[in-house]
């Protein structure tokens, strides 16, 4: 076995490069979930229940409720965010090159 082989047997054995790699994919799929724009949100009820005097309403007097709720970010948030994520994977791919380098 070659010095090369040798080495490149133990990289791909070692358990601190084995934990940076998978850092390093976490800290990608964080770059993608930071790019994501919020979903909205559909909230539907229905009552059929009087709370002063705690019985439940006749079918003619049910009270239905509807909202729709759209975040709005502002403040460039989500450019904030993936600013973040970025730095964040670059100093994991970093951290991965030392762990190879010791």
């Amino acid at each position: 076995m070659s010095l090369r082989k040798a080495i490149e047997t133990g990289l791909q054995n070692s358990p601190s490069v084995q934990l940076a790699q998978f850092n390093i994919d976490q800290a990608k799929s964080d770059v993608i979930t930071a790019g994501i724009r919020p979903n909205p949100t559909v909230n539907v009820n229905m009552d059929m229940f009087n709370l002063e005097n705690r019985e439940l309403l006749n079918p003619t007097q049910k009270q239905y409720g509807f909202n729709v709720g759209v975040p709005i970010e502002l403040g460039n948030k989500r450019q904030h965010r993936l600013q973040s994520s970025t730095n964040s994977l670059n100093s994991v791919q970093a951290d991965i090159e030392n762990q190879k380098r010791l």
